[in-house]
């Protein structure tokens, strides 16, 4: 499932910034595109019973200020322009609900003249009270439309596309393959149609009918063509493939056959060619779900996944066309503003881009907080700025200095102390990385090795993404101009690639290869002197088991075997004293003369004392070098001998002993 970027020369979050910047850019054009109107200061809503618009509510500081009372807004006519009468369908929030495309062009058709007539610098509004007074108010409209007149579901529906625009590309660039790429276009796709329907939905009263006609198109193409495709198609290869990727062309052959009927309207309205389809594809989506639910049976990880993904789109995607595009289909009223359905895709969010990322494989904790916090500071002191200009009048340079201070002692501060409670800033210094080399060296099972040794490349990097390679390198380089970073092998240790530097914050450095190096290079000599160690272990063990099977077996067989008591009690304790040695391993070290001497003496006593000898030792030397292991068993050998000859022949009470150097 391999769909990898042919250059990647860029660090994932300097991808992100750039993909916020354009997001961005489109956000403040579709701003623009929303306050670019003649304002006339006046929330207004369709009244369907009456089949009239009412007036809600009048600005205190808005063109029409003047007007005496509340009431329903007749009519309106400004300049050259014919009286146009206005009903409840001129405010309705999604055109293509209307019964067929003919009311449909008549809709655009009434809207242009709508919006022509707010268009000059002096418009009339007839305004019924209802209570039979009818008056005409003179009415100078405002230029531009102030950005804080925009209503509420504006703003919502703007959320969405920013959703869209942002998380969609950065799942896509952490994770390069078929299945983020899908998700990608369905983000961009729910993006287009968030934010054309922001426009037109958040008018004041009427936008020109043709660009309404072109926003209403971008909607559909957004929603049907290129949300649906990428939910489809993601469900489709992921978490398995159920359609090889040769033949997803078929897809995109159908999805653009019927996006043609819908954009050329060959159908009798908006119902059998946008919202019938946006169902069709819901329900492909569930029994995609479902047959990748009965094809992962067996692969917990999979079907965990896809839980995540499923529950995601399903709450999502199916609880907007449910409260949506279903009530469109049967012909019923929705109960519920298609510019707040819009949130329900934020679900999908919170959960798809965990689950098609694969986050366990990815630190998206800390990268995601640190991001989110930086645009966010960035917007607030957009926001702010605007906001002090436009509602307190102040001068540009005033403004954007109460904002930056506003930013710095406020949000900041906040943005640290939220950074400490949820982020483990680690800080590691050599004793500890020793340490952690030495754990590594000293793991008890090649499984354990390579996993700490990850876990150590994973601290010290904090790159996105480890993979063990087959390729077998005892050099530390870079690739792709530091995005990535090989680790060699070491012994059973898989040579590692390491990508994306600090969290995708940076590229690799050559200090990081140096870094790299050093740790190999004392990995490599651990595990050369645990080798060492443990060879040395088995040799011991080996010279134990010899000298306990040649000397201490046929000792105490020659003990069990012989009739004379005394005999037998001189070949215990010699047997006793030679066990004695094997465990003390005094017969592979380098002992001084007196402490050669000090053990001889204690066994020397201990057998003469069996005897009711009493032992005479004097020793006189001013300084002895070490002895070998042969010279000690030679001396050993010899002091034995001696006492079992007085012990059997002298019949003596006492034994003299003396020794110089």
């Amino acid at each position: 499932m391999g769909f990898a970027l042919s250059n990647r020369r860029l660090p994932p979050v300097f991808i992100l910034s750039i993909s916020s910047v354009f997001a961005l850019i489109i956000i403040l054009f579709l701003i623009f595109l929303t306050i670019n109107t003649k304002w006339i200061g006046l929330e207004l809503k369709a009244n369907v019973k009456s089949n009239s618009v009412e007036i809600i509510s009048i600005a205190p500081d808005g063109p029409s200020r003047g007007l005496p009372f509340l009431g329903q807004l007749v009519s309106v006519k400004g300049g050259l322009t014919d009286i146009v009468l206005l009903v409840a369908t001129d405010l309705i929030e999604e055109p293509d609900i209307l019964p067929n495309f003919i009311e449909l062009e008549a809709f655009f058709v009434k809207q242009s003249k709508l919006w022509r007539a707010t268009t000059g610098k002096v418009l009339y509004l007839q305004v019924d009270n209802l209570e039979g007074q009818l008056i005409t108010h003179r009415v100078v409209a405002k230029d531009m439309r102030p950005i804080l007149d925009l209503p509420l579901v504006f703003w919502v529906q703007l959320l969405v596309a920013l959703a869209g625009f942002l998380i969609g590309p950065w799942v896509f660039f952490l994770r390069p393959d078929w299945p983020a790429a899908f998700f990608a276009i369905a983000g961009v796709g729910l993006a287009l149609s968030a934010g054309s329907a922001a426009v037109y939905s958040g008018r004041e009263l009427a936008i020109d009918g043709q660009m309404f006609d072109i926003l209403t198109r971008v909607n559909h193409f957004g929603a049907s063509a290129l949300f649906g495709f990428g939910i489809i198609g993601l469900f489709l290869i992921y978490p398995r493939i159920l359609l090889p990727k040769k033949y997803l062309f078929i897809l995109l052959i159908v999805t653009s056959i019927w996006q043609t009927v819908d954009q050329l309207r060959l159908t009798p309205s908006s119902v059998e060619s946008n919202h019938l389809w946006v169902a069709i594809q819901m329900i492909v989506i569930i029994i995609l779900i479902g047959i990748q639910y009965f094809a992962t049976k067996g692969d917990l990880l999979s079907r965990a996944v896809l839980l995540w993904l499923g529950l995601s789109v399903v709450l999502g995607a199916g609880a907007f066309v449910l409260t949506i595009i279903v009530p469109i289909i049967l012909g019923i009223e929705a109960s519920f503003s298609q510019g707040y359905a819009f949130l329900f895709f934020l679900l999908i969010y919170i959960g798809v881009a965990l689950g098609v990322s694969r986050y366990k494989l990815f630190e998206l904790g800390e990268w995601t907080f640190r991001v989110l916090f930086y645009l966010g500071g960035a917007a607030i002191l957009l926001v702010l700025d605007a906001v002090l200009i436009i509602t307190m009048a102040l001068e540009e340079l005033p403004a954007f200095s109460i904002s930056i201070l506003s930013v710095a002692f406020l949000y900041l501060p906040l943005r640290e102390s939220l950074a400490g409670r949820f982020m483990r800033r680690e800080t590691a210094n050599n004793r500890d990385i020793f340490n952690e080399v030495i754990d590594v060296a000293y793991a008890s099972t090649s499984e354990q090795q390579n996993k700490r040794w990850a876990e150590l490349m994973d601290r010290l990097f904090k790159p996105l993404k480890i993979t063990a390679q087959t390729e077998q390198t005892d050099v530390s380089k870079l690739r792709l101009e530091g995005l990535e970073l090989v680790i060699p092998s070491v012994d059973t240790i898989p040579t590692l690639l390491l990508e994306y530097a600090h969290a995708g914050r940076k590229l690799f450095a050559l200090r990081d290869v140096h870094q790299a190096q050093e740790l190999v290079v004392m990995l490599t000599h651990l595990i050369k002197n645990r080798f060492a160690h443990e060879k040395g272990v088995r040799e011991e063990r080996v010279r134990i088991a010899r000298d306990m099977h040649d000397n201490i077996g046929a000792q105490l067989l020659t003990a069990l075997h012989s009739k004379k008591i005394d005999r037998k009690d001189v070949m215990i304790r010699e047997t006793i004293t030679d066990l004695r040695d094997i465990i003390n391993n005094a017969s592979s070290q380098e002992l001084t003369f007196n402490e050669i001497l000090a053990d001889l003496r204690v066994e020397t006593a201990e057998r003469l004392a069996g005897a009711n000898i009493t032992l005479k030792w004097t020793f006189k030397a001013e300084a002895t070098p070490p002895l070998n292991s042969h010279t000690i068993q030679a001396l050993r050998s010899i002091i034995r001998e001696v006492v079992s000859n007085v012990i059997k022949h002298s019949n003596a009470k006492n034994l003299y002993i003396a020794w110089y150097w």
